[in-house]
């Protein structure tokens, strides 16, 4: 339900996780950074594999 969609040209190539069962140690859950922007943040990616792992830029 929290889970926040990540696009490119209105597309959108991937969702960041909402389960601490899902997501990667050390990073935040969708539910734990909800709050942390409005709409619209821009992110830059750390790391693109299986998970990919971005930074949330505010």
């Amino acid at each position: 339900m929290e889970a926040i969609a990540v696009k490119q040209n209105n597309e959108t190539i991937a969702y960041i996780a909402n389960s601490i069962n899902t997501d990667v140690r050390g990073t935040m859950s969708a539910g734990r950074i909800y709050d942390k922007f409005n709409n619209d943040a821009k992110i830059e990616l750390i790391f693109v594999d299986n998970p990919i792992i971005a930074k949330l830029i505010i």
